[in-house]
């Protein structure tokens, strides 16, 4: 049987950028596609703005950065699309069915995995809750709340990590000590001897003059060997790989991410934990009695590719739409497709560091602190998340 003639059903799994761009996508460009998009919270969460929604809660409204995915497929009916709220647990390959966390199972003709990925200190496993991503349980409005009122509570925050969330938020709370006018110290702990590692060297020594003179203390050369709260003080005591120790209200790890792979079959994964996939997106299996897992696919985060953020998503998006139509023609899969994925350089990257300055790389320059403020910083681009998310 041709699939492509009938209702074809299409399983995605997640969703934030890939999950809800991908479900547009199927939706838009196969005909009689039937999406089925799971989630563990009806609320998409616009994770990009964290620093500036942790540090400041007035700075940006909630409906802002938390918005109803149903309503971003308001134009489409029940006939092509479905939301489910529910946290998927299990995939079973041989009947092609998705478990869920209360039971249900869905069925699908094409599976779509794109559960992204979280970080320690999201799920709590590292120093102060801070949601950085969605949790996967589906509470992240709670906890970002409970973080907010965490932080506006504290003396003194020691971030690490130096990365851009760790410099965005150390500059976010610089600016919310700065209009509160409260006593509270900011520091920034970099394992490197210098900060933003991954970017151009100038670019960090641009953001540690950005930092400094908004009153934060950059710790360089040192990992946190351990950090761990005192029984009695209820403080963070945080001690460094060079002997050092420090104390702290609020201790926010802003390291690496981890992939939300909980109910991915282990054989369709590298050894850390992310999913393997070929250059049209299809996922690769280790098991010997399955060269090619028929029907499944990767996207976002959660596959084994770098870069892991939100500026990929188009192209491989492309990638992906063309591999499925080649794979509706035919009843096995591996029906070749014109286009392969293979990560483009990043021409730009833009930092803010508090509401009025940052720094980046546009083609090789270092733009003015303005343009930062004007192209990201002003707004964290919040006005324009409602359009991407209901195209």
């Amino acid at each position: 049987m041709d699939i492509s003639r009938d209702s074809a059903r299409f399983v995605i799994i997640g969703g934030s950028y890939a999950g809800i761009k991908t479900a547009h996508g199927v939706l838009k460009q196969i005909p009689n596609a039937h999406v089925t998009l799971i989630n563990p919270s009806m609320q998409f969460f616009y994770n990009i703005a964290s620093p500036r929604i942790l540090a400041n809660p007035d700075a940006i409204r909630t409906d802002e950065y938390m918005i109803d995915i149903p309503s971003c497929f308001a134009r489409h009916g029940p006939g092509s699309f479905r939301f489910v709220e529910g946290l998927a647990t299990e995939v079973l390959e041989q009947t092609r069915v998705v478990k869920l966390a209360d039971c249900e199972e869905i069925a699908y003709d094409y599976l779509i995995i794109a559960s992204g990925s979280t970080t320690k200190s999201t799920e709590g496993l590292d120093g102060d809750m801070a949601p950085w991503k969605a949790r996967q349980d589906g509470r992240t409005l709670e906890y970002i709340i409970e973080s907010q009122e965490k932080l506006a509570r504290a003396t003194d925050i020691v971030i690490c990590g130096a990365g851009p969330v760790g410099v965005e938020f150390a500059g976010e709370l610089a600016d919310m000590v700065e209009e509160s006018e409260k006593n509270c110290s900011v520091t920034l702990i970099s394992s490197r001897s210098t900060i933003l590692p991954h970017i151009d060297q100038r670019v960090g020594l641009h953001a540690m003059a950005i930092l400094a003179r908004k009153g934060v203390k950059v710790v360089m050369g040192s990992k946190v060997a351990s950090a761990y709260r005192d029984n009695l003080s209820s403080r963070w005591i945080i001690e460094l790989d060079d002997g050092t120790t420090m104390s702290s209200d609020c201790y926010i790890s802003t390291t690496g991410p981890l992939p939300c792979n909980n109910f991915i079959p282990g054989h369709f994964l590298d050894d850390q934990g992310w999913m393997k996939v070929d250059a049209h997106l299809r996922v690769v299996s280790s098991a010997a009695s399955d060269q090619s897992p028929c029907r499944v696919y990767g996207i976002g985060d959660i596959i084994a590719c770098q870069p892991r953020n939100v500026r990929v998503i188009n192209q491989q998006l492309t990638v992906l739409l063309a591999t499925l139509k080649a794979d509706l023609q035919t009843t096995t899969c591996g029906q070749k497709s014109s286009l392969t994925y293979s990560p483009r350089p990043t021409t730009h990257i833009l930092i803010p560091i508090g509401a009025a300055a940052g720094t980046g790389l546009v083609f090789g320059v270092i733009p003015w602190e303005w343009v930062v403020w004007l192209m990201q910083g002003r707004n964290y681009l919040v006005p324009y998340v409602r359009r991407f998310l209901s195209s």
